[in-house]
């Protein structure tokens, strides 16, 4: 709780710096990457060379300075209970030292914070943030809990070196009178330089008067950078890392008794995947040659979770598996980025994301003396994504800007009030006679209040709300308002459902306090589940949260009760329907959208692209004649042994029909008439079978075969042929 608030506070009064991400809300590793990547890539466009720093703390959370950590509050404006709660947190902390079964003497913990505890990451972060505001403007940083990284930029080393040994003394400096220590071991410096330049000489910057070596790869954030920024070392040590991982699967893939599809592909995206998730936001930028080498990562997960044949074309892979190529998925990754990064201007990578005004040109090929044109430098990730939202026709300029809620967290004495009609039962077994009678006998129970109903609608790509507020005045008299919105298209409905919400506590923010309570009905769950969470981070959320304080202030109280929809009751039923009629209105040039809603759209066109590629494959025609659309792909309910042998048959590659290409040997032949054997053959045109066929399916086609059979008819009639063993 003490956590929470105080992390509030600081964010608030934005008394954090923009480059210290570390365990920031809304903030990760990747905004460094993308930071430093796009201040490289711009130096080598403008024929620059640069210069980076990475610092290392020794000892770094041990070494934390208490005193400092209470004076640091002291200077953020915080007086009273919290950081006098924060000093006796820190002080006369005792530890021992176990060796085997022996206990050394207790020790008291003269300085640095409790490793392990809640408090411990804030008060770091609040110490080390003093670093990252000493550092000149000028120079670009990084500043991730302790991973501290410098770069400067310039046509002349020797302007370089003087800037960046100025920001070295000033940070040296800093650390010594805050009670840390540079381990000068293992700083580094990588000297940036553009492809098909070479450096004049190594860069010479000093720690104590000690000369710092200069690599060619160095590991910052997770990700190898290198001194032409290829990646190379990256790709290739990333791969090793997921080849031992592979290893893991491998395990409980076995064809015969191993795990599940499902969940063998469920642990390769964990254990797998993920990896190659990571930084490749930023790796992406790598030649197409390199990035290439991880696809055979890709594909052997793939095929070890399916039990897919050697020889089974990749792309079947991805559409069996309902999974997105690399490419794409790097491409899907990165948009998704970009957008989100659009609702944070005070990430620090936003202006690296965003800002290309000056410079796009210059990342822009033109002609030469030759009459040819000329090479354009690699672009940034940033202006890369711009071109590709073009491409989506996905438009940013409307983003809703991530908030800070007004009020601190546990602070307030109102807490929303939910109750929830139907408990425990699936809403399509509720009837509408039941709904409505326990409908009717909640609000006798509730009293006099207000009621008002609120709705979302989607529609195509419209979206609008609606609320309908039948409001009691003193007298006794009621009077109904109805008010309604036009959202943005491509809303998502719970930012529909939010809306409507909202323009109901907007009303009553106007009103003077009543006598009596208000009870918002919705048939939204998961609205009203996140407004009874405190974790939640949409914006219309905590705008949400906000007015429910303030209504409450007023003297209003606010209930919620979660009715099921479509259920004869006459208040949802009536602003369902103005929640319809709303979407003909305008949409409002002020209005915005959350970010999240723009994911859709970013599916759909990485969804439209693979796609594309799949309609004009050559080498998966097998399972396109059964699958021609991309999908998730169908459950099985069988043994693992059983499940192989469906999706070799539906992929069209099995030992029967390919394994000679392996062995190298003449192609298997039918036992039962002598033909070549092909899938075809196998399911559907053995002569010798037909009589057995008839028996269990009449089909002409393998796609009427999959989609009309049961999986468990085709593995008997298969095992009474006698061709499952050679599947």
């Amino acid at each position: 709780m003490i956590n929470k608030r105080l992390i509030w506070y600081l964010e608030k009064k934005k008394l954090l710096d923009k480059s210290q991400s570390g365990f920031r809300k809304h903030r990760c590793t990747t905004d460094h990457l993308v930071g430093l990547e796009r201040y490289v890539r711009d130096a080598f466009a403008h024929k620059q060379q640069a210069v980076g720093l990475f610092f290392d703390l020794e000892k770094a959370y041990e070494t934390t300075w208490q005193y400092g950590v209470t004076r640091d509050l002291y200077d953020a404006g915080l007086r009273g209970r919290l950081p006098i709660f924060v000093a006796e947190y820190l002080k006369d902390r005792k530890f021992k030292v176990r060796t085997g079964t022996t206990l050394s003497d207790e020790f008291t913990l003269e300085e640095g914070v409790p490793q392990g505890g809640i408090l411990a990451v804030t008060c770091f972060g609040l110490k080390i943030n003093g670093l990252a505001k000493h550092i000149p403007e000028d120079i670009f940083r990084a500043l991730f809990v302790d991973d501290l990284s410098i770069c400067f930029r310039g046509k002349s080393l020797n302007v370089i070196e003087r800037h960046l040994q100025q920001a070295v003394n000033i940070i040296q400096e800093w650390a010594s009178s805050n009670g840390f220590k540079f381990s000068v071991q293992k700083c580094k410096i990588l000297h940036f330089i553009a492809p098909r330049h070479k450096p004049d000489r190594q860069p010479d910057i000093k720690i104590d008067e000690t000369p710092l070596p200069v690599e060619d790869h160095i590991k910052f954030l997770g990700l190898w950078w290198d001194t032409r920024l290829s990646f190379q070392k990256h790709i290739v040590e990333l791969k090793k890392k997921c080849k031992a991982a592979l290893n893991l699967i491998r395990v409980v893939a076995h064809i015969k008794w191993g795990g599940d599809r499902d969940t063998l592909l469920l642990l390769y995206r964990a254990v797998v995947r993920s990896k190659l998730d990571y930084g490749c936001i930023v790796y992406g930028t790598a030649s197409n040659s390199a990035l290439r080498k991880l696809d055979s990562i890709h594909n052997a997960g793939l095929r070890l979770a399916l039990g897919a044949f050697c020889t089974s074309p990749v792309s079947s892979l991805y559409t069996e598996a309902n999974e997105t190529p690399l490419e794409e998925r790097r491409l899907k990754l990165s948009m998704n980025y970009y957008i989100k990064i659009h609702a944070n201007p005070d990430n620090p990578a936003y202006y690296s994301m965003i800002n290309f005004d000056n410079i796009r040109d210059i990342y822009i090929s033109k002609p030469n003396k030759r009459g040819g044109m000329t090479r354009p430098p690699i672009p940034p990730v940033g202006l890369k994504m711009e071109t590709a939202m073009q491409d989506a026709g996905i438009y940013t300029d409307d983003i809703s800007p991530m908030i800070i809620p007004d009020f601190p967290p546990g602070t307030h004495p109102y807490e929303p009030h939910i109750t929830y009609l139907i408990d425990d039962t699936p809403k399509s077994m509720i009837s509408a006679s039941e709904a409505q009678a326990k409908f009717k006998e909640y609000k006798l129970t509730q009293g006099i209040h207000d009621e008002v109903y609120t709705d979302g609608s989607k529609m195509d790509d419209k979206v609008g709300a609606a609320a309908i507020i039948k409001h009691r005045l003193s007298n006794g008299e009621i009077i109904t308002r109805t008010r309604s919105k036009r959202l943005h298209d491509n809303s998502t409905v719970f930012s529909a459902e939010a809306t409507a919400i909202m323009l109901a506590l907007e009303y009553y923010a106007t009103q003077p306090a009543l006598n009596h309570d208000v009870i918002i009905y919705s048939d939204s769950m998961s609205c009203l589940q996140d407004i009874e969470s405190e974790e939640s981070n949409h914006p219309l959320t905590c705008r949400l949260v906000d007015l429910l304080h303030r209504v409450y202030d007023r003297g209003t109280f606010v209930r919620f009760c979660w009715i099921p929809s479509h259920c004869g009751i006459e208040g949802n039923e009536l602003v369902d329907q103005k929640a319809k009629d709303s979407l003909n209105e305008n949409v409002n040039i002020l209005s915005k959208i959350h970010y999240a809603d723009l994911k859709p759209q970013v599916n759909t066109y990485i969804q439209n692209l693979v796609q594309i590629k799949w309609d004009v494959e050559i080498h998966g025609r097998d399972l396109y004649l059964i699958k021609p659309e991309l999908g998730p792909p169908k459950k099985y309910a069988m043994s693992r042994a059983d499940e192989v042998v469906i999706t070799r048959l539906r992929i069209g590659h099995t030992k029967a029909n390919k394994g000679h290409i392996i062995s190298r040997e003449p192609p298997n032949t039918c036992n039962h008439c002598g033909h070549i054997l092909t899938i075809d053959h196998m399911l559907l045109e053995c002569a010798a079978l037909q009589q057995t066929r008839e028996t269990y399916y009449q089909v002409e086609t393998l796609k009427e075969l999959f989609e009309g059979c049961y999986e468990d008819v085709i593995i008997t009639y298969l095992k009474e042929a006698e061709f499952y063993h050679l599947i």
